[in-house]
């Protein structure tokens, strides 16, 4: 499973908003539709000021206050989650020259968040645009999201559909249109494991209805050698057994990437465009490529 992340444009950023874990805490930022970064009760936006927290160095609040303010100073767009309206994504920008304002969200001076505006937000749903939250960083405050950037990008837009093109998708919902693929040409009947997840070598493994393993890898690098490198650990997988792999005796390989479609050493290459063309002139597949490059969203909050 390898994302190609490379595309111009104005930097994208995610924002996760909690304290103390506690739903409602961050109702203020919510509502004010507000980025925030809560290190320490303190006003100050210095990042040397939070390079020791409680006498530790911690160079994860030093980077991260480092980050907020160069999205402040050049500005961005962020996609933002709050705790307690965590199947809602605020998508906006933060202008460039942005004042830092400090939101104590318990009052009396405790849990200082330092904030600034999200303008020309958009509101975005779980049912509207459930791959934000499959591509969402995990256990991040503030960092680049690349893998969101193309549909938070569309989203300030305004536009409702992604680019009809095999780049569009995500690494995720490729291997679904590679599975359909497989599916369609009679290449796998069953799955044995679920598509994806933490598999190094192996993104779809399953039996075809004479009974016999299929493994298959999916990447849209255009690295030739990594590429290389798919399918050399798609060949480790089925056990290094090369005879047997060739010879179609004990698993099939498939590795789906950039490439022209070809036999390889027991691994059967199939190229991603090709794969995402046949299925979109297909009326059964059409429909499924359509959803996956709508983008439904709703406007938030009015420009500032």
């Amino acid at each position: 499973m390898t994302q190609n992340n490379s595309e111009g444009g104005e930097k994208v950023y995610f924002a996760r908003h909690k304290y103390k874990y506690k739903t409602g805490n961050v109702k203020p930022l919510f509502n004010e539709h507000r980025i925030g970064i809560h290190y320490q009760d303190s006003k100050s936006t210095r990042p040397e000021d939070y390079s020791k927290i409680n006498g530790k160095v911690n160079k994860t609040a030093e980077s991260t206050m480092g980050r907020y303010n160069e999205i402040r100073k050049k500005g961005a767009i962020v996609g933002a989650v709050y705790e307690g309206n965590d199947r809602k994504i605020f998508v906006g920008k933060v202008r460039p020259g942005t004042v830092n304002k400090c939101i104590s969200v318990e009052g009396n001076g405790k849990g200082i968040f330092k904030t600034a505006r999200l303008a020309n937000c958009k509101t975005v749903t779980f049912a509207e645009c459930p791959v934000l939250w499959a591509i969402m960083p995990r256990q991040s405050t503030l960092v680049e999201w690349k893998k969101g950037a193309k549909i938070l990008r569309a989203i300030m837009r305004g536009e409702k559909m992604l680019k009809r093109e095999v780049e569009s998708l995500d690494i995720g919902q490729l291997e679904v249109l590679c599975y359909n693929y497989m599916v369609k040409n009679h290449y796998i009947s069953s799955l044995l494991l679920p598509i994806g997840r933490t598999l190094r070598d192996v993104d779809i493994y399953g039996m075809d209805k004479r009974g016999q393993l299929v493994m298959a890898q999916v990447t849209q690098s255009r690295n030739k050698a990594e590429i290389k490198e798919k399918k050399n650990g798609l060949l480790k997988a089925a056990g290094g057994k090369l005879s047997e792999a060739a010879g179609g005796k004990s698993v099939r390989l498939f590795l789906f990437a950039r490439t022209h479609s070809r036999e390889e050493t027991g691994v059967k290459f199939i190229d991603i465009e090709g794969v995402f063309n046949e299925l979109d002139k297909d009326t059964s597949y059409h429909d499924i490529i359509s959803r996956m490059l709508k983008i439904e969203f709703n406007d938030g909050c009015s420009e500032d």
